[in-house]
């Protein structure tokens, strides 16, 4: 009997099991989330969509890669306000 018609295919998992700066800014491509903005090393960072000050979470869901300055601007405000 041959086992592998009765295996399941492997489904692809769109974000990797870790959380971290790297992944987030290898999913956002290394572009600013607010401006479409492609930015050079060191200029991005991590931004929580709901701040952390709101009960926003270190989660893929909450997490985007912003230019710093913009980052900054926003601040503990929502992207709205």
């Amino acid at each position: 009997m041959n086992t592998d018609k009765n295996r399941r295919p492997a489904r692809p998992n769109p974000c990797p099991s870790v959380v971290s700066a790297k992944n987030i800014r290898e999913r956002d491509g290394n572009r600013c989330q607010f401006t479409s903005v492609l930015l050079p090393p060191n200029a991005g960072s991590l931004n929580h969509v709901v701040p952390r000050s709101r009960g926003g979470a270190d989660s893929w869901e909450d997490l985007i890669w912003s230019a710093k300055e913009v980052n900054q601007r926003k601040a503990d405000r929502l992207p709205h306000e």
